[in-house]
């Protein structure tokens, strides 16, 4: 049997033979009664024909984060797919969750969980979108009282994380690693379809909001990296930001037309709804 049928059987159960490099599991997430789960032993991106629209990633890491598998099973399948190793790409950026994080979408009985929860629910965030985005909370520590937006790069390894407090008495609203270097990181860049045009968004509950293909900055000013890998590709941008940032918005948009690069721009306010977000920025082409 093939080593990475092998290694996707002992997490996934037993698969069927798709088309060309494909193969079909059931679906942990929908629990589909049919196999819909789909991977691609050759590039190992996998998605689900049911729940597709938030079951799926570029990477075959993504989803064995997802699963909780044990480090020597992700460890297999990143030599299997031939997937570099980013300690020894970038020894600066070592990075792991916080050890109080807890994936929000795993219930528990605790006050800090129903207040977590709440929040989310308040932010139109279903428990899809909570396993989708591999969000998480903090009930004690430097992160206490705060939820966790993990973000992963294009090969399923984690490059950033924000919290974000869901307590009224604390000041602060957004708390980050400490010297993380945000000009070679791009946010949720394992949900990213580099041939598709993207969305520039100034938040990570804003690329939520608008659901497909959108990047967050992380405030006012475009990562380096995410300017070189939009012009590499040639990638068709719209630029939607808050409404203090016009000035942001037009810099962002001469830079990428003086590079070939067909932009388009809006300015919204803090949408009631994920779909106005979504009418205003198609709005604006």
């Amino acid at each position: 049997m093939d080593a990475k049928v092998q290694l996707l059987e002992t997490v996934l159960g037993r698969s069927i033979k798709a088309h060309r490099d494909n193969v079909s599991f059931h679906c942990p997430f929908c629990n589909h009664e049919k196999p819909k789960l789909n991977v691609s032993l050759g590039t190992g991106k996998w998605g689900c024909w049911v729940c597709g629209d938030v079951s799926h990633g570029n990477s075959i890491v993504t989803l064995l984060h997802r699963l909780k598998v044990k480090s020597d099973v992700l460890d297999r399948a990143k030599s299997l797919w031939s997937i570099r190793d980013h300690s020894e790409v970038n020894k600066k950026q070592i990075l792991t969750l916080p050890p109080e994080y807890t994936p929000i979408h795993q219930p528990k009985n605790t006050y800090q969980y129903r207040i977590a929860s709440n929040y989310l629910k308040n932010r139109n965030i279903d428990m899809q979108l909570a396993i989708k985005y591999d969000i998480g909370y903090c009930e004690y520590g430097r992160y206490h009282g705060r939820i966790i937006l993990p973000s992963y790069d294009g090969d399923g390894f984690l490059n950033s994380f924000v919290g974000r407090t869901y307590l009224p008495s604390e000041e602060m609203k957004y708390l980050s690693p400490p010297d993380l270097d945000k000009d070679n990181i791009i946010v949720y860049e394992d949900h990213i379809n580099w041939s598709e045009p993207v969305i520039l968004v100034e938040g990570r509950f804003d690329a939520i909001a608008v659901r497909r293909n959108a990047i967050p900055i992380d405030g006012k000013n475009i990562p380096h990296l995410l300017k070189e890998r939009i012009v590499a590709n040639r990638t068709d941008v719209y630029i939607c930001l808050d409404g203090d940032a016009k000035s942001n918005a037009e810099r962002l948009c001469n830079y990428f037309v003086k590079n070939g690069i067909k932009t388009s721009w809006s300015i919204y306010l803090i949408p009631k709804t994920p779909e106005h977000l979504v009418m205003i920025v198609y709005g604006s082409i």
